[in-house]
């Protein structure tokens, strides 16, 4: 089966490694269609083969010229986008057809011509709807032009039951075709004490502190200001708690430190606004006590599940799938979004409890290891592409239609 990965932006590095390794031990080789990483190359790996078909001028000191600059460079992404849609076509056209999976698609309308183009070749297309699709009632021209991309598919995977039922809920004709299957993970060992003290040491936090994590890349969306706000609360109860923001910003963060100083939380929130190396994340997970996901609107978060992998437990916020890595093995903590009130109450609860905490991020670890791994996600989305390749699921489109899977 000849399976292609589409990823032009390079946002899923980690989430494409994951399942390409697993498919490649089912004996499918994978090609990866996307750009050149803006911060670091994943390992090579000969699980998948790699094309470089989108923004082949941002390598080297070029790249470094924009890492930073956002506009620019989205500029630079616009201006060149077609010409990378150019390469992607003329590399598939010829040849057996196979799958395409898009596990991203930035510019729907453009992606959209690319996706109906190779319809009309005779290939699948499946779509992972990794972030909530915009809503009709709020974006309509967006959601047009979601909604043009979205048929040309023959299937669309979410991550979660209540992802799939939002999916439905905004995109009723096509809810039909939506599948559930898992967000893989790759799970770690358990973390010892010895593991907390050298991580600790490693990146310069005392001990004896009572460490919160927000982890990742610093994006709007991930309500960061929410738990600075909670922080005054939690020092009231733990003096010695420390929350710790670690992550390259792709937006501004004056504000976030502006209002710490305002909230005069300068010893109790540690910033480290910068790309974490692969061979740092380590550190910062074993470094914590809970791993905080204060976002405002998301669909599911590869951090959350990292935590969890690590045998973390979680504060998140109800908003698209992540109360499902929750509510159903009591690994942590859901909250409303946007109220730092209540995750300040959260995470208190949690410190106040130091050996339930731990057993919380133990039933998260656990519950992935027994439903998340990367073999099981591979062996299901080898099974939809099997089963939207047969001739009987081709044509017509409205035959395609197959009921939500769990």
């Amino acid at each position: 089966m000849r399976v292609v990965m589409y990823d032009p932006g390079h946002f899923l590095p980690n989430y494409l490694g994951g399942i390409g390794d697993a498919m490649r031990k089912l004996g499918v080789d994978v090609q990866v269609v996307s750009s050149r990483p803006l911060f670091e190359a994943r390992e090579d790996s000969d699980s998948h083969t790699r094309d470089f078909f989108f923004f082949p001028l941002l390598r080297g000191r070029r790249l470094r010229l924009v890492r930073h600059r956002r506009i620019l460079r989205r500029a630079i992404k616009v201006c060149s986008y077609p010409a990378g849609l150019a390469r992607t076509w003329l590399s598939l056209r010829n040849g057996a057809p196979g799958v395409l999976h898009a596990q991203w698609a930035p510019l729907a309308l453009f992606d959209g011509t690319l996706f109906h183009a190779l319809k009309r070749k005779g290939w699948t297309i499946v779509y992972t709807a990794h972030d909530p699709p915009p809503d009709p009632r709020v974006r309509r021209l967006a959601a047009l032009r979601y909604e043009w991309m979205l048929n040309a598919t023959d299937a669309v995977v979410v991550h979660t039951k209540s992802e799939a039922e939002r999916f439905a809920e905004r995109y009723p004709g096509f809810g039909s075709r939506v599948h559930v299957i898992a967000h893989g993970a790759s799970i770690q060992q358990p973390i010892t004490e010895a593991d907390i003290a050298a991580s600790r040491d490693a990146i310069g936090i005392d001990r004896d502190r009572l460490v919160l994590l927000v982890f990742g890349l610093i994006k709007a969306y991930k309500g960061i200001e929410y738990a600075i706000a909670a922080m005054p609360a939690v020092v009231g109860q733990f003096p010695r708690a420390l929350l710790v923001i670690a992550g390259e910003p792709l937006i501004e963060t004056e504000r976030f430190r502006n209002q710490t100083a305002k909230l005069q939380l300068e010893e109790s929130v540690l910033f480290r606004p910068r790309f974490v190396p692969e061979r740092e994340v380590p550190n910062y997970l074993r470094a914590a006590d809970m791993v905080v996901a204060p976002y405002t609107s998301v669909g599911t978060s590869g951090v959350v599940i990292l935590a969890q992998s690590y045998g973390l437990p979680v504060a998140v916020t109800r908003v698209g799938g992540l109360p499902s890595y929750v509510e159903r093995n009591r690994s942590g903590f859901v909250v409303p979004p946007r109220d730092s009130s209540r995750l300040a109450e959260a995470i208190c609860r949690g410190l106040s409890d130091k050996d339930e905490l731990a057993a919380m991020g133990r039933r998260g670890r656990q519950t992935l290891a027994h439903e998340n791994r990367w073999s099981q996600v591979a062996e299901a989305t080898l099974d939809l592409y099997r089963r939207m390749s047969e001739p009987s699921a081709l044509r017509p489109i409205e035959a395609r239609a197959i009921a939500v899977n769990e």
